[in-house]
């Protein structure tokens, strides 16, 4: 992402102005503070140029190929977009392999029942998943799901954190909480939970679902 490219996307992602001057001083004090990202950019492209391709790790080790043929093309548009490609594989392709397993992880507790309250899994966008619970169940479905997503081996140990946003809509999420790998959180026991199922029914059967009962006794 060059100086004019950063300046479009701070302003639609973060509503934030800034000037291209002002990005290019930011890119700049960015590569000075992470010395190795840009070599390790264009080994990613050079390799590229070479196979035809670039990779998404899994833990260090190639694990998704992506075929990137425009890499050696002589016209530079092209050629930009395939590095940019290439370079962004690296982030947001992890990113969703991360997202893709943790999403088979929860649909896998689901389907067994230990993620009661859980409605429907509806989407991930970039490195979220996007879930409808029921509004009881929202801290206890947040804490499983956050579990699940912090559980995986990462290089060299780097730390895996989840934040957790609730809302009717997405323009009323609120932060409900986050998870970090490092404090080694548990799955939570939905055996020890009171269910709010269970609180309902405490008192009995409502009066209405009793006059049902009734009905259906009188129609046999």
């Amino acid at each position: 992402m060059g100086p004019s490219g950063m300046v479009s996307y701070a302003k639609k992602a973060y509503g934030v102005t800034m000037t291209e001057k002002e990005a290019k001083q930011a890119l700049q004090a960015f590569f000075s503070a992470y010395r190795g990202v840009r070599p390790y950019q264009a080994r990613l492209i050079a390799m590229a140029k070479r196979t035809g391709y670039t990779w998404v790790n899994w833990v260090g080790e190639p694990f998704r190929r992506r075929p990137v043929p425009n890499i050696c093309s002589d016209v530079p548009k092209l050629r930009g977009s395939a590095e940019r490609i290439i370079r962004n594989t690296q982030i947001q392709g992890g990113a969703q392999e991360y997202m893709i397993r943790t999403l088979i992880a929860v649909h896998r507790e689901w389907r067994k029942g230990n993620i009661p309250g859980l409605v429907a899994i509806i989407n991930t966008v970039h490195d979220d998943i996007w879930l409808v619970v029921e509004k009881e169940w929202r801290d206890f479905v947040f804490r499983a799901v956050g579990c699940i997503a912090v559980s995986w081996p990462t290089l060299h140990g780097v730390p895996i954190e989840v934040d957790g946003k609730a809302g009717s809509n997405a323009a009323d999420w609120k932060e409900i909480g986050s998870i970090n790998s490092l404090d080694e959180p548990k799955f939570p026991d939905p055996k020890i939970v009171s269910y709010p199922e269970k609180k309902r029914r405490k008192g009995g059967l409502k009066k209405k679902e009793k006059k049902k009962g009734l009905k259906r006794k009188k129609r046999a």
